[in-house]
């Protein structure tokens, strides 16, 4: 947590003195030109220095600029680890390279041109240890190329009994996420067949998928809609696509996560 809050004051204190500095730098170099002339009594070289004034106020604008996304991106750190440090749980700036290896060896995550994992919450709970991470990764095969910056909470080996299985909100998500999973067959749930309106389901196995869409998973889905669930080879992974979730709501979504993760474990 010290290493998140030091660079966020460090980038702060960047950010703010690109911002004072718009009015600052310019009177400075009013003054250092107004010292130079009185000291050399040359004009020659007063006058650059003076007229540069417009220009330090366009660095000072450059400054705070340049910072500011990393100041942002700095600032959620700090709030995670406190969270992390409210949860109990580890928090690291970025991913092992186990975490990165497990994530790489997922269907719609692998083998990306550029991967990167932030902001590591883990927990070691005795009966479902887990971790969740901002992750970002992109392909690039020339005219084909794809970025994504998504929140993740995985749940390692969690039911390496059940099949693989894929849950996600229709619409956007629909035509991203099922082309990696063209394989799987549409599961339908015959006793709540408007949850099969709403979210594709997917599973190589649909007879066990339909058991594994229990109640209380479905009423974890209807309070969080924007939210996808894959199960791969026992892991569980929980996300929105394409976005972060931002740090006021991060602990609502760790719960939701849980929740799923208990619905699905509680399947024999």
């Amino acid at each position: 947590m010290q290493e998140a809050i030091r660079r966020y004051r460090r980038l702060n204190r960047l950010f703010w003195l690109g911002l004072s500095g718009m009015v600052l730098f310019p009177v400075v170099a009013l003054i250092v030109a107004m010292v130079v002339y009185q000291i050399t009594k040359n004009s020659n070289l007063s006058s650059p220095i003076g007229l540069s004034a417009p220009l330090w106020s366009v660095a000072g604008l450059a400054i705070a600029l340049l910072v500011r996304g990393a100041r942002r991106q700095a600032r959620r750190s700090v709030d995670l680890a406190r969270l992390a440090g409210e949860m109990n749980c580890e928090f690291a700036m970025k991913a092992s390279n186990s975490m990165l290896e497990r994530l790489n060896s997922i269907s719609f995550m692998q083998n990306p041109t550029s991967a990167n994992g932030r902001n590591v919450l883990s927990s070691g709970d005795g009966k479902m240890p887990h971790f969740a991470l901002d992750y970002f990764y992109a392909y690039d095969y020339g005219a084909v190329s794809f970025e994504a910056d998504e929140s993740l909470v995985v749940f390692p080996e969690l039911v390496p009994h059940l099949p693989d299985l894929c849950v996600f909100p229709m619409g956007l998500g629909d035509r991203l996420l099922s082309q990696f999973f063209g394989a799987f067959q549409q599961v339908k749930v015959p006793a709540a067949p408007e949850f099969s309106k709403r979210f594709h389901i997917g599973s190589a196995d649909p007879a066990t998928a339909q058991r594994m869409i229990t109640v209380p998973l479905r009423q974890v889905f209807h309070r969080n809609p924007e939210l996808s669930l894959v199960i791969e080879d026992g892991t569980l992974i929980v996300f929105p696509q394409l976005q972060n979730v931002p740090a006021r709501a991060y602990r609502e979504f760790l719960s939701a996560a849980h929740q799923m993760a208990q619905a699905v474990s509680a399947v024999q």
